[in-house]
């Protein structure tokens, strides 16, 4: 357990109950309840040449934690790495918010799922740069979000499922290129993902013998919702989620997103700005950036702000091209109010505020049901 009773060092014995540095696979670093009142929130200076403390996970069973990165400059401010397959991972609890700005790689190697548990209440925001190197989890109701300024802060040789509660994606992703296969599809079986940022995509294989692994894609699963824009406090509500495909293969640039039966896209739309969150699909190769929703039964949720006038129009996503259309559409307006899908231009999608239901009939998509809801879980 951390106690920062001598300095902010994670190297020096003392600042840990018992006085030993959390520095192997098999050990989890304790952050208490106590974050207020310690002496000395922790850095992760070292002084060895080392550069990332490898560990099994991070615990934190209050609130108000911040992990900072060291002042040395030879090697670089050290990180944290969940090393040698570890699956502890990281755990947060408390109301409030736990905040790591030191950089932190998920994962090293190995095809153990690691566990990102944030807990009701609770905010864990990654604010340095991040790898993931094996498939992160994001279970628990509370809130993750990868945010910082640099092009990469979020480097992805795999993906992220979500499970419950809410990821955040701020920052603009990037994956790895060197000779491992990139693997794992963005997943959310429940819960929300969304963000402000960038998710690009890799396309799971390095050299021609790799042909076959396919590309990466986001999949909205039965349960899982979709929603751009950050929430408010991290990241505007109404914003632009970015999912883009990077890779190093000229036959396979791809960035599909796929919402399948009882899977959600959620956007939020303001009257008082005339603004909606998008979704904007997009890669290097124009013609593979696809939203599908072939698997039938995808719900388009519309989170609407204020009185809409006739015939007020959102774009709320944008692609190369759409397969299959959504199966229902949800909208908390008033009663009375109804929204239609106008995929007439090939490359977006737009909502229309038409309070007539009878003119529904005339765009063949049937009957709109009405929902009340809050934006976020």
């Amino acid at each position: 357990m951390w106690t920062g009773a001598t300095s902010s060092d994670w190297y020096t014995t003392t600042n840990w109950n018992p006085a030993n540095v959390v520095d192997a696979t098999t050990e989890t670093a304790e952050f208490g309840t106590d974050a207020g009142t310690v002496a000395n929130q922790p850095t992760t200076a070292r002084n060895t040449t080392a550069t990332q403390w490898v560990i099994g996970g991070v615990t934190f069973t209050g609130a108000g934690w911040t992990i900072s990165p060291g002042n040395n400059t030879t090697p670089a401010p050290v990180g944290i790495r969940m090393g040698g397959g570890g699956t502890d991972g990281w755990s947060s609890a408390g109301a409030g918010v736990n905040l790591v700005n030191a950089t932190v790689q998920l994962g090293n190697g190995g095809s153990t799922l690691q566990t990102i548990s944030v807990d009701t209440g609770n905010t864990l925001v990654f604010g340095g740069g991040s790898k993931f190197t094996i498939q992160q989890q994001k279970t628990g109701a509370g809130t993750v979000v990868f945010q910082g300024t640099t092009p990469a802060t979020l480097s992805t040789q795999q993906g992220l499922n979500v499970t419950a509660g809410t990821a955040l994606i701020n920052t603009a992703t990037g994956y790895k290129t060197d000779t491992a296969k990139v693997d794992g599809d963005w997943i959310v079986s429940g819960g929300v993902l969304g963000g402000t940022g960038t998710i690009k995509l890799g396309d799971q294989y390095i050299s021609i013998s790799d042909i076959g692994f396919g590309p990466q894609d986001v999949i909205i699963q039965s349960g899982g919702t979709l929603n751009p824009g950050g929430n408010g406090d991290y990241g505007a509500l109404i914003g632009t989620l970015t999912v883009s495909a990077v890779d190093n293969h000229p036959d396979d640039r791809d960035s599909s997103v796929y919402i399948q039966s009882g899977g959600k896209l959620a956007v939020n739309v303001s009257k008082s700005s005339m603004t909606a969150d998008l979704l904007a699909i997009s890669s290097t190769v124009a013609g593979n950036n696809v939203l599908d929703l072939s698997a039938g039964g995808g719900i388009l949720d519309i989170l609407a702000d204020g009185s809409f006038a006739v015939n007020d129009r959102f774009t709320i996503a944008t692609y190369d091209g759409l397969v299959g259309s959504f199966g229902s559409i949800l909208a908390n307006d008033a009663a009375t109010s109804n929204w239609t899908v106008d995929t007439s231009v090939p490359t977006k999608l737009d909502i229309v505020y038409v309070p007539e239901p009878a003119s529904l009939a005339g765009l063949g998509i049937g009957a709109v049901a009405l929902l009340a809801r809050r934006r976020r879980v």
